[in-house]
């Protein structure tokens, strides 16, 4: 009954999706990838320090360190290194596939929580004898064991040989300090892109039906404006002539007649003619009206006498 309450548990836990990934296969042809869920797989613990556990960590049965389930499925195993004992000491999880990984890098997943937590890394070697940090994390990287699982990836160099040999080191730094890892896998090599050979360009067949072009539309072509070179002078506009105004004709006035000569008379004497003075001609003018006749000398003369001849009968 209690194994199957534990079954169905593990089922809703993986259901949830909290920590549920499918298993990992071996894709890089190496044989080094493992779930530990039935072994260590190509690993070797160094001693009594590394174990799997398809639970919590004896240290971590209150909660206080290490996972409380593998990543995989939630109720496979996992591998850790056991804190209580081994403090400040470095003890490994070795590989050796006996040759150079044929793979691009490699990639886990890791649980650190606790507060005895220490540092584990990832070392590396092509001889077994010397190693090179290629990955490494120190301190709690997990506050509870209600969190995820952290995932690593690491390249190996391209250039270079490929690593024969890796181990996982883990250094406690107190009794609440296990740490765990799961689900290690080889990366597989980038496989080269498929040459393509090369293709003709397909050769187009003439249509035989008749291709009409439109022919070009004409543009007009604009006419160039006259210009006016600097050497050509410029034409000054002709003055008109002013015209002078014509004076209006001034009328002169007409001639006043001389007043007659007043002659005295008396009755005893005999009028005596006296005489006349001669008439001053004046200018003709030019348009005037026709004036009175002008009486010549012996017009005059005979005048007065005639006129003293009617005075003397009168008398």
């Amino acid at each position: 009954m209690a194994r199957r309450v534990l079954f169905l548990a593990a089922l809703i836990h993986a259901a949830s999706g909290a920590r549920s990934s499918a298993p990992r296969g071996l894709t890089s042809g190496d044989g080094a990838d493992t779930n530990f869920d039935a072994s260590f797989g190509m690993f070797t613990p160094m001693g009594p320090t590394w174990f799997r556990r398809t639970a919590t960590t004896p240290s971590g049965a209150g909660g206080a360190t290490g996972p409380n389930s593998d990543h995989t499925t939630g109720i496979g195993a996992y591998a850790y290194a056991e804190a209580g004992g081994n403090v400040n000491v470095r003890v490994a999880l070795n590989l050796d596939v006996g040759r150079p990984l044929l793979g691009s890098g490699v990639e886990f997943y890791y649980y650190m929580c606790g507060s005895g937590i220490g540092e584990v890394t990832l070392e590396s070697s092509n001889d077994g004898a010397t190693y090179e940090t290629a990955w490494a994390k120190s301190g709690p990287q997990q506050a509870s064991q209600l969190d995820d699982w952290g995932l690593a990836a690491v390249q190996f160099n391209a250039t270079g040989p490929h690593p024969r040999y890796l181990r996982f080191v883990s250094k406690a730094a107190g009794n609440l300090g296990d740490a765990a890892i799961d689900d290690f896998r080889v990366l597989p090599a980038p496989s080269a892109a498929p040459t393509l050979p090369p293709t003709d360009a397909p050769t187009r067949t003439p249509s035989l039906e008749p291709t009409f072009s439109r022919p070009p539309t004409p543009h007009p072509t604009p006419s160039p404006l006259p210009t006016l070179g600097p050497s050509q002078p410029s034409q000054a506009p002709t003055p008109q002539p002013t015209r002078l105004p014509h004076p209006a004709p001034t009328k002169e006035p007409s001639p006043v007649p001389a007043p007659a000569p007043t002659r005295s008379f008396h009755p005893s004497l005999r009028p005596t003619s006296l005489p006349l003075a001669a008439p001053t001609p004046l200018p003709t003018p030019r348009a005037t009206e026709p004036s009175e006749p002008v009486l010549t000398k012996s017009q005059a003369a005979a005048l007065a006498i005639i006129g003293g001849f009617v005075v003397s009968r009168q008398h």
